[in-house]
């Protein structure tokens, strides 16, 4: 699918998914690299250093200590704009698979798996008096205001005998989309929540992943310049250890609308909505076709369709959509007829791929087009769905 919107473009697409998440750029982040069909990166830096850091000026000692307690849906619940259902922690799975390697003591803890999305918490513990990082410039969290701040060597060395040591968990296949976020705890270990999107739906999955370690080099030893210089880690001597997990989906539903749908003002016409329903969100695909190619250019790449809610009194535009899924994001772009330059053309097919809070879930939905450049609302089309046995 060849994307057709730019980061520009579907941060003002998805304004609504990002409200309250101005101090938060990593979240940001993780949800403009999903609406742009990114494959995410493996490990994001900033991921650590935000959440830490939040954590560090935030939770009383107590509550840090007790960090690797959050589970599945507390991970992938603390998403802006985003519903999460009363009970939703129905249908995660206590999986509580501990592997064993020479330097780590690894206990997937929680799993949740709807055929094509795996969420995985994991608790990582050091077999040694070790500080585990994702990477080296990690923010530490503190229980007094001398640590607070400090960087993962600094830390290492007053509270750890400057013993550092790197971790990672993904999914072995290297066409799976992947995003991670990790939680450190006092105690050097750290619990890391994995979710995998799969390019195919599988009611049964067995879901091969790699634990990874690798080694800190010698703090004491090291000037900052040769640590610098050489990096922090020892990828010379990292550790791979194979873990199968074995998941089975959760019953989930299918719904429908194959009626076209009509947006003259913006050039196309919707003439197909496809809804599966999760006990966590509701996941479509929307697809719709270039009928006017003059006023579709107009909208130049900007146009998405926003679910509002019919029961909402509020002024502001993005308040009267309906809150995401937990899955967050968004992505749109082209399935098929472009012309030879790869542009849209009439009869154009294109697809846009989001998700929705379960609190949306009916029998009618209210469609409208919108302009992410002009904060341009469209048409406004009512249509319902039908159940696929």
């Amino acid at each position: 699918m060849n994307e057709r919107i730019s980061r520009q473009e579907v941060s003002d697409a998805l304004e609504r998914r990002l409200s309250g998440l101005q101090d938060d750029p990593w979240l940001t982040a993780k949800v403009l690299s999903k609406a742009e069909g990114e494959k995410p990166v493996k490990k994001i830096s900033v991921t650590a250093i935000l959440v830490i850091a939040l954590l560090a000026l935030t939770m009383a000692g107590a509550l840090a200590a007790a960090l690797n307690a959050w589970g599945v849906i507390d991970f992938a619940g603390n998403l802006g704009w985003t519903y999460v259902p009363e009970n939703a922690r129905d249908s995660v799975t206590a999986e509580n698979l501990t592997v064993e390697t020479d330097h780590l003591i690894c206990t997937i803890r929680e799993s949740y798996y709807d055929g094509e999305i795996l969420r995985v918490t994991a608790d990582i513990e050091p077999k040694e008096k070790m500080l585990l990082v994702a990477d080296d410039e990690t923010i530490m969290p503190a229980d007094n205001e001398e640590d607070c701040g400090v960087t993962a060597v600094e830390y290492a060395k007053a509270h750890f005998g400057s013993r550092l040591g790197d971790v990672y968990l993904f999914p072995e296949e290297m066409d799976v989309d992947c995003e991670t976020e990790w939680r450190s705890n006092e105690d050097g270990s750290v619990t890391v929540y994995m979710a995998c999107f799969f390019p195919d739906e599988q009611a049964e999955r067995d879901a091969e992943l790699e634990l990874g370690y690798v080694p800190g080099r010698d703090l004491e030893s090291l000037t900052e310049e040769e640590l610098e210089e050489e990096g922090l880690f020892d990828t010379e001597n990292m550790e791979r250890t194979p873990v199968t997990l074995k998941v089975r989906a959760v019953e989930t539903e299918s719904y429908v609308c194959e009626e076209p749908l009509d947006f003259p003002s913006a050039g196309v016409q919707v003439t197909r909505v496809a809804m599966t329903v999760s006990p966590l969100e509701i996941r479509y695909r929307l697809y719709f076709t270039v009928t006017d190619l003059e006023k579709y250019k107009a909208t130049e790449g900007g146009l998405w369709f926003e679910f509002v809610n019919p029961e909402s009194t509020a002024t502001e535009y993005f308040e009267q959509t309906f809150e995401g899924g937990l899955s967050g994001g968004g992505s749109i772009g082209c399935v098929d007829d472009e012309d030879e330059f790869g542009n849209e053309k009439v009869g154009t097919v294109l697809c846009q791929t989001d998700t929705l809070g379960l609190n949306a879930l009916g029998e009618e939905y209210t469609l409208r087009a919108y302009n992410c450049w002009e904060k341009t609302r469209y048409e406004t089309v009512t249509f319902r769905v039908t159940k696929v046995e």
